[in-house]
């Protein structure tokens, strides 16, 4: 246990009692009392009447709110509770608790209140350590309520931007119709995907998987999809789409790493495919992008478009990749499916993924229906495998089907 003359040296250390006379402070010495804590023990719970303040000698408290642990206090001098001395009737606002064997002062209310009235000389020098300690607490919360509102503006500009580069209707042709779903597994996602007509007989459809999410990932998106259509205008073709896309997502990525340290590890995978219904072929790229799944009606199975290259962004443009598309036999009721990795690799609450094997398995039972019917019966299924838990990524899918 301190000594009297311990204690007065300690509470000297302690900015609420450093400006006070040696004759006050050793009668503030005598009011405090020496307590030791056990661990997980509380000092007080939300909603106790506030009737003391505590002052750290060793050991660490941590402050819980809503059953939440959101701060933690260790260095000695640290007062808890230090504005039960002056508001009269209020209430604990959050619990404390030790997260260590704590050795701490503690100043009841009553016992402090009794010196002040008779000690003005003290008055002055606690209210204007209080009024500063209230000043930091109040300018800290504005530079956290401006950060949230810059950081809610940033999440509402970014649903925009998303929002605004998927298409607005499905193809209804005489001879492709489409079914798409784009759900982001937060307020904003990294999925983008895009149906491109390119003449009466062709049509191109794109996705794109950023890897991040966030303002940065939606700006990605926005000038993936500037360049697809910007390059279409003079080269539709399956190698320069690429080629294009590659030299602004890579510029762009290595643009943003360079202001932002923390984006070291963003880049796109991305397949883009052109159908020709004329020609009845399918012309197809893969970088980095899970594989589609081609099921073909006349022998009943399905076959994987795999990738061939690279996520775009992930290596420099320096090292000159040359992309060629491949192609596939495309035939009256054939279907194919992209989507993202945010179905395949899903866990459910068991840990296991939705699997590959397990989309191609709905893929082959619900291909003879519209594209609509396959989505949402692929949608079902998931929902089924989630079993409640949320999504942790976006489920982006889209259905194709020859008609």
């Amino acid at each position: 246990m301190l000594s009297n003359s311990d204690k007065s040296e300690f509470l000297r250390g302690a900015e609420l009692f450093t400006e006070l006379p040696d004759d006050v402070l050793s009668k503030i010495t005598e009011i405090s009392q020496e307590q030791h804590y056990k661990v997980n023990h509380v000092l007080f719970k939300e909603g106790d009447l506030a009737d003391s303040l505590y002052m750290i000698l060793e050991g660490e408290v941590e402050i819980v709110k809503e059953g939440i642990a959101v701060l933690t206090h260790s260095k000695p001098h640290t007062c808890i509770g230090e504005m039960s001395i002056i508001e009269e009737n209020t209430f604990r606002s959050v619990m404390v608790r030790c997260s260590k064997h704590t050795k701490m002062l503690k100043i009841l209310r009553q016992d402090f209140l009794d010196i002040l009235r008779k000690e003005a000389t003290m008055v002055e020098g606690i209210f204007r350590v209080l009024i500063a300690k209230l000043r930091n607490e109040l300018e800290t919360r504005v530079t956290d309520a401006r950060k949230e509102i810059a950081l809610q503006e940033s999440i509402r500009m970014a649903r925009t931007i998303q929002q605004s580069l998927l298409p607005n209707n499905e193809i209804d042709t005489p001879h492709i119709v489409t079914a798409s779903h784009c759900q982001p597994a937060g307020s904003i996602g990294g999925d983008y995907y895009d149906y491109i007509p390119l003449d009466e007989s062709r049509m191109g459809v794109f996705m794109a998987d950023v890897v991040g999410h966030g303002l940065h990932s939606a700006m990605l998106g926005a000038m993936a999809k500037s360049c697809l259509h910007t390059q279409i205008v003079f080269d539709s073709s399956i190698n320069s789409i690429m080629q294009s896309m590659d030299r602004i997502v890579e510029k762009s990525v290595r643009d943003t790493q360079t202001r932002d340290f923390q984006l070291l590890n963003m880049y796109m995978s991305c397949c883009y495919i052109i159908i020709d219904t004329e020609n009845e072929k399918i012309e197809f790229i893969n970088a980095g992008h899970p594989s589609m799944l081609l099921y073909r009606s006349t022998t009943e199975e399905i076959v994987e478009l795999k990738s061939q290259f690279p996520p775009l962004g992930l290596l420099p443009v320096s090292n000159d990749i040359e992309y060629n598309g491949k192609e596939a036999r495309w035939q009256r009721n054939d279907v194919l499916v992209l989507y993202s990795d945010g179905i395949t690799e899903q866990e459910n609450p068991m840990k296991a993924e939705y699997g590959q094997e397990k989309l191609k398995q709905m893929i082959l039972k619900s291909a003879d229906a519209s594209p609509a019917e396959i989505k949402q019966k692929i949608l079902s299924d998931f929902e089924t495998h989630l079993d409640g838990k949320p999504a942790e990524d976006d489920v982006t899918i889209i259905v194709i089907k020859a008609i």
